[in-house]
């Protein structure tokens, strides 16, 4: 199993004011067709201890996802696939990818992180050139149909005024792969992407049809002393 760390910057700007609507999370019709088939489950504890700190102080729930890749029925190819993590290495974040939800006055309420993130997305890294065959630094996964990849992600981004009895949920809420291809490492020695947060070159992705990952199931926790 891969334990990821997730990038996570500081900003200047801590109230950017009212935000609009989050965008719903996605569903399985929401796949294109033609593409491959993955989906991704999540599991986590049932409590989150307010003793439970990381390095940083801040607070932090392990959660564990399996994403599974799956034989399209709609489709002949049953090829290995290569695809760019970096949609499950991200921040949480309102448009896409994982969310924390919290429980008031009965209803669920997403969470949203500090302004900087939500709105702004302050973290430009300068582009670079990736070989995905090499796959030097881990950017990318290679699976065969049936196979899945298993990581853990730390969720530390919490309310200031969290206190036992609280009530939280996460999940994956679906996104769109930003860069994916057929076949294993061994096909792609000449691939070469560039890299600036998401896959930025190709544009197009090849041609070939969006990989959409729909939600993911939500796990319940509660905060305890």
């Amino acid at each position: 199993m891969q334990s990821l760390h997730i990038f996570d910057e500081e900003s200047d700007i801590d109230d950017v004011g009212p935000l609009p609507p989050s965008p719903r999370s996605l569903l399985a019709s929401d796949r294109m067709d033609g593409a491959p088939v993955l989906n991704l489950s999540i599991t986590g504890p049932t409590t989150l201890s307010l003793k439970d700190y990381d390095p940083s102080s801040r607070l932090r729930y392990a959660v564990t996802a399996i994403l599974l890749y799956e034989a399209a029925p709609n489709i002949s190819r049953r090829e290995p696939i290569v695809f760019h993590a970096f949609l499950f290495k991200d921040v949480d974040w309102r448009q896409e990818g994982f969310r924390l939800y919290r429980k008031e006055n009965g209803q669920w309420q997403p969470y949203e992180i500090r302004g900087s993130f939500t709105h702004h997305r302050y973290r430009v890294p300068n582009p670079v050139s990736k070989n995905v065959g090499r796959n030097e630094d881990n950017d990318f996964i290679a699976l065969n149909p049936g196979e899945s990849w298993s990581f853990t992600r730390q969720v530390t981004d919490f309310p200031e005024n969290v206190v036992p009895g609280d009530t939280f949920r996460y999940c994956y809420k679906g996104a769109q792969l930003d860069w994916w291809d057929w076949g294993h490492f061994q096909d792609h020695e000449d691939t070469v992407v560039t890299i600036e947060g998401k896959v930025r070159e190709p544009k197009d992705n090849g041609g070939r049809p969006a990989l959409v990952i729909p939600a993911s199931n939500y796990v319940e926790f509660t905060v305890v002393e």
